[in-house]
C-alpha cells in the first residue's frame, strides 16, 4: 500500500538518516516525549535505542526537521536492505515515531528518506497510524492504573468481585509459615542477581518449548546494558522475591518516569505451588507509591494473569506501511480484479 499525508506536505520538511545520536537530537528526543503522553512507555526512551544499538548495528533513525527545529524522530531496525521493523522488534512492546501530539506522519516521505520500502509495526499509538488505510488492526495492551494509589486499586478490584487478592494473601501466609520470612526487593543492581535471572528465564523458555530469547548474546547484552542504566528519567528494574532466604522469583522491567513496564518475569519451579510470579507482581503493586509508580504496563500477549490483574487498557495499532513499486501495484490490482470477477461470477450462478 502507499500511505499519503494530506496535512503534512513533504516539501516543508528536511530529512536526515543517522546511526548515532548527537546531543542536539538527544535533547529534541526528550523534549518531544515530554509533550506527548502517548510516548510514556520506556520503549520510547532514547536509552532503549542506545542500548539496542550497542549490540545491534542494524538500528538507525531518521530526523525530521522544519525551519531548523526537529519535529520528529523515526527509530527503526533495518531487517534487510529495504525492509524496516521496530527497534529490537522481538522484545519491543511499544514503538513508533518520536513526535509531538499534533505531528502528522507523511509515511511515504519517511520511508523513502529512510531508504525503506516497507515498515511493519505491532504496537504503535493510534494517532500515528491514522494514514495507514490497509492492514491496520486495533490492539489493546492490559495495564494496572495506580494513579489513585494501590489501596484504591485493591478496593475497586474487590468491589468488582475479584477474589485474586484473597487467594494471594492466603498464599503469602502459607509461604511464610512453610518456607520462612518473605523479603521483596524492588530493585537490585547486583550483576550476579541479573545472571541468575537470565539463567532462570532461559530454563523457563526451554521447559515450555518456547524459543529461548536469552540464548542470543545480543539480547543478553542489551538486557545487561539496560540493567546498568540508572537515570532519573529511565532505568532497568530487577526485582526479586525471597522466602526463608530462598530465592523464589525475579522480574526484569523498564521504568520511565512513573511508568513501569512489566517485561520478563520468571520463578523457580520448585516453589510453583505458591504462585511466586503472581506474588512478586502483587508486591510491585503494593510498593508502587513508595517507588513513585502510577502505571504498570503488562505488555503485549494474552495471559490469564494479565486479565486478572489489569484494570484498564492502552490502545495501539498494528499494520504495515509500504511504498509500492509498479510491479507490486499491478499485482494488487490484478488480485483485486480477480476477486471482483469471482464475486460477480458467483452472483450470476
Amino acid at each position: 500500500m502507499i500511505v499519503y499525508s494530506l496535512t503534512s506536505p513533504a516539501q516543508l520538511f528536511t530529512y536526515q538518516l543517522h546511526d548515532t545520536l548527537s546531543n542536539r537530537i538527544l535533547e529534541a528526543w526528550h523534549s518531544l516525549r515530554r509533550t506527548n503522553p502517548a510516548l510514556s512507555s520506556p520503549f520510547f526512551d532514547p536509552h532503549f535505542f542506545t542500548a539496542s544499538q550497542k549490540f545491534n548495528k542494524a538500528v538507525e533513525f531518521l530526523s525530521i526537521e522544519r525551519n531548523g527545529t526537529i519535529e520528529a524522530i523515526f527509530p527503526f531496525e533495518r531487517q534487510d536492505e529495504f525492509v524496516g521493523v521496530p527497534v529490537n522488534h522481538v522484545m519491543n512492546d511499544h514503538h513508533g515515531i518520536i513526535c509531538g501530539p499534533s505531528f502528522s506522519a507523511d509515511w511515504l516521505s519517511i520511508l523513502r528518506n529512510s531508504k525503506l520500502r516497507k515498515w511493519s509495526f505491532y504496537h504503535t499509538p493510534p494517532g500515528q497510524a491514522q494514514f495507514v488505510t490497509q492492514r491496520k488492526n486495533k490492539n489493546e495492551i492490559p495495564i494496572i492504573d495506580l494513579l489513585n494509589g494501590s489501596d484504591r486499586y485493591y478496593q475497586t478490584k474487590r468491589q468488582l468481585g475479584s477474589r485474586l487478592f484473597i487467594t494471594l494473601n492466603n498464599l503469602t501466609r502459607r509461604l511464610e509459615k512453610e518456607v520462612g520470612h518473605i523479603e521483596f526487593v524492588f530493585h537490585t543492581q547486583s550483576t550476579h542477581a541479573l545472571s541468575v535471572f537470565m539463567s532462570l528465564k532461559s530454563e523457563q523458555y526451554k521447559s515450555n518449548e518456547w524459543p529461548d530469547q536469552f540464548a542470543d548474546n545480543k539480547i543478553r547484552g542489551i538486557i545487561a546494558a539496560l540493567h546498568s542504566t540508572q537515570e532519573p528519567s529511565f532505568s532497568g528494574v530487577l526485582s526479586e522475591l525471597y522466602a526463608g532466604g530462598h530465592h523464589l522469583a525475579s522480574h526484569f522491567g523498564l521504568r520511565s518516569s512513573q511508568t513501569l513496564h512489566y517485561w520478563f518475569p520468571t520463578y523457580r519451579e520448585e516453589f510453583r505451588k505458591y504462585s511466586p510470579g503472581h506474588l512478586l507482581l502483587n508486591y510491585l503493586i503494593s510498593h508502587s507509591i513508595a517507588n513513585r509508580i502510577s502505571l504498570i504496563d503488562l505488555g503485549s500477549g494474552t495471559h490469564d494473569y494479565k486479565n486478572r490483574f489489569m484494570n484498564d487498557v492502552i490502545e495501539t495499532r498494528s499494520g504495515t506501511v509500504e511504498v509500492l513499486s509498479g510491479a507490486t501495484i499491478a499485482s494488487h490490482l490484478g488480485s483485486n480484479l480477480s476477486r471482483v470477477y469471482q464475486r460477480c461470477f458467483k452472483m450470476m450462478k
